[in-house]
């Protein structure tokens, strides 16, 4: 299943950047692949095998590529930005800080009398929050009228592509809805309905038995895969020390249910032959009824496919290879949804498990500790580095942070998923006893207070986390490179392949090195694009200023700068407010000019301009709700660009736009086209 994985994945990948080719030459390149299979298999001399293998390949690397051009063409866009009524029946419900998100089906779009039948679409729906909004479940039927646009690209440089993250999963629209544009018209019955409305009993037995929000948010998450409690203080602590994949349901817990589930089965001993079958098929009931349940992630989907092939095998008596059982489970996924390939935790998921299966043993085995408790924390701490080999990689390309502890949370996380997950399933099971439900809920409250208390500790720690790590898709390749010539190494017993990897570790020390001398030469000016605010860097080598307003908060600068500061190598510089004055050697601040290294900029404020002779600028920089007057400016200055924030709001947008225009300048406009920067070469 490995090599049949393979050319599927490289199919799927072209076929995300190759252009759509016809149907018809698809579907009959499939049909010739195939029948040359059925004609070479009987027919081909051994020593002319290879040919066999070729078309074999060829033709997965054809089935990859129309899966994906045939799920691109199914999420083709056929919806302009439009205003009028649509009825369709929610996916999701999830609360957002400020409003609740709903992700919904299409079912009819209603306009101009017109009634347009469709199933394909969905959109992304923000409601206002309250009672209704808050109690709405996957199934309900609902109308909402408002203005219907295409989910916006990122608007500032580096940071999380959410139109693209969507566009994966199939949803290209959102639509804000007004306080009473909305109507609950009914309901649908189906299994998403029915999962929810079991997910919610749930989560009620669990706020009656758990008050405090961190340990409920971190049992919610672990058991029922709801992570809508979970704060940004949870959050943080357990990203900070490498133990957020406890908090997303995964192998881990999958594998936990049906141990739980084989073990209580195993109390049940009829003398049917056919019992083994029937206990097996009841094991992968509850596996995928789990998987369900909590919400049906890529990684959840994987582990409960994963483990329901090991369940088949044991079943059957078969010798399990866990390797064609990883790949078996892919490959199947991946003909399902190949967009399931670019899922950051389908990705991390299969490394973990791939890293663990491998790595795990040796390491282990490298250290031999006499004390049965020892030999215990040392097999948890196996485990973590043997998951985090595997995947540092693309964890540092995905997050650009290392958990410098994540040995030390792994052993306290492990185990107390373990408990935290057997002892959820008691309480639902047992909730209708009070005395014992009681009792359960005590220990669980315990074990969830203290695996917080634990992880908080370990935040911190000194040193704790590592951030601002930017590394590129060569960094990865080359990393990925090295660790299989390591692999093939204790494999092969060669020291050639370690030289390999030793040349991988040469080509990443040059990147890196070429990447420290582009930092240090640097010149540039970002001008981002924040909702009424103002944000400004300058990046001078290692050094950066910022000017920013004082009521822009430092959680909306770290949300829109942080991760392009770390692309420059940045993470602390000078800041300063818009009007301060300030000197130094690289830069002078006034008023409403600055000079910063080669760059001068003009910020003009509500006051006539008072420069007599002709002033060349390069950038002349319009923020703020005052006026301006900018005509007056525009006749004695000549900017090289004109720039308007996101806070100007869209009034003084309009207007300056229109002077400009007729002055004959195209300003560049942030909240529609993003930051501006200017690089000087």
């Amino acid at each position: 299943m490995v090599r049949l994985l393979l050319p599927l994945i490289a199919g799927i990948y072209l076929g995300t950047k190759g252009d759509s080719l016809l149907i018809y030459w698809r579907v009959g390149g499939l049909l010739l692949l195939l029948v040359c299979l059925i004609l070479l298999l009987p027919r081909t001399p051994f020593h002319k095998r290879w040919w066999y293998g070729l078309v074999i390949n060829a033709f997965f690397l054809l089935f990859g590529y129309s899966l994906m051009q045939a799920k691109l063409d199914n999420q083709a866009v056929r919806i302009n930005a439009i205003h009028s009524p649509v009825i369709a029946t929610v996916i999701s419900n999830v609360p957002t800080a400020q409003k609740q998100r709903l992700l919904v089906s299409i079912n009819e779009i209603i306009s101009d009398s017109l009634i347009e039948r469709t199933t394909a679409d969905k959109l992304l729906a923000y409601l206002e929050k309250d009672t209704n909004s808050l109690n709405l479940m996957p199934g309900d039927v609902i109308a909402l009228e408002g203005q219907i646009h295409l989910i916006n690209p990122p608007m500032n440089p580096n940071a999380f592509n959410y139109q693209q993250y969507m566009l994966r999963r199939g949803v290209y629209h959102q639509v804000y809805i007004k306080e009473g544009n909305w109507v609950y018209l009914g309901y649908q019955s189906g299994i998403r309905r029915t999962s929810a409305i079991w997910r919610r009993y749930f989560l009620n037995i669990l706020q009656k038995h758990i008050p405090e929000e961190n340990e409920y948010a971190v049992a919610a998450a672990l058991s029922l895969g709801y992570k809508s409690g979970i704060n940004e203080k949870i959050r943080n602590a357990y990203a900070d020390t490498g133990a957020m994949h406890v908090l997303a349901v995964s192998g881990l817990h999958v594998g936990l249910v049906q141990l739980i589930i084989g073990y209580l089965l195993s109390f049940i001993r009829p003398k049917w032959r056919a019992w083994k079958y029937f206990k097996t098929i009841l094991i992968i009931l509850s596996i995928w009824a789990f998987a369900v349940l909590t919400g049906s992630s890529p990684s959840v989907l994987r582990a409960a496919t994963m483990f329901s092939f090991l369940a088949v095998g044991i079943a059957l008596q078969r010798v399990v290879n866990i390797y064609n059982t990883l790949a078996a489970s892919a490959f199947l996924l991946l003909c399902i949804n190949p967009f399931f390939l670019f899922e950051i935790g389908f990705q991390l998921s299969y490394l973990a498990v791939i890293g663990i299966v491998y790595f795990q043993p040796k390491i282990y085995r490298s250290w031999y500790i006499g004390n049965t408790f020892g030999r215990y924390l040392w097999k948890l701490g196996a485990v973590s580095l043997a998951a985090q080999i595997t995947t540092l990689p693309i964890s540092l390309y995905y997050f650009h942070q290392l958990p410098l502890y994540f040995i030390l949370s792994g052993l306290v996380v492990v185990p107390a998923a373990a408990l935290i997950l057997s002892l959820c399933i008691l309480l639902f099971m047992l909730q209708s006893i009070p005395l014992i439900a009681l009792l359960i809920g005590k220990a669980l409250f315990g074990v969830l207070y203290a695996t917080n208390a634990l992880i908080f500790l370990i935040q911190q720690m000194p040193g704790s986390l590592l951030e601002g790590i930017w590394i590129n898709a060569l960094i990865v390749i080359l990393l990925y490179a090295m660790i299989i010539c390591i692999v093939i190494s204790i494999e092969a017993r060669s020291y050639r392949y370690i030289l390999y990897g030793l040349f991988f570790l040469l080509s990443l020390s040059v990147n890196n090195a070429f990447r420290q001398w582009k930092v240090q030469h640097q010149q540039a000016l970002v001008i981002y694009q924040i909702h009424s605010g103002s944000l400004l860097d300058y990046f001078s080598g290692k050094d950066r200023l910022s000017l920013v307003n004082r009521t822009v908060s430092i959680g909306a600068i770290k949300h829109v700068a942080t991760l392009h500061r770390w692309y420059r190598g940045n993470k602390k510089g000078e800041k300063h407010s818009f009007g301060d004055e300030a000197n130094s050697n690289d830069y002078y601040l006034g008023k409403d000019f600055a000079q910063l290294g080669p760059y001068r900029i003009l910020m003009p404020g509500s006051e006539p301009p008072q420069i007599t002779d002709s002033l060349c600028l390069d950038v002349l920089f319009l923020k703020g709700k005052e006026s301006i007057p900018l005509e007056d400016y525009l006749s004695c200055i000549y900017p090289k660009h004109i720039v308007i924030d996101g806070s100007a709001g869209w009034r003084n947008e309009f207007q300056w736009q229109k002077i400009c225009n007729k002055a004959g300048y195209s300003p560049h406009i942030t909240s529609k086209e993003g930051a501006f920067i200017l690089e000087f070469n």
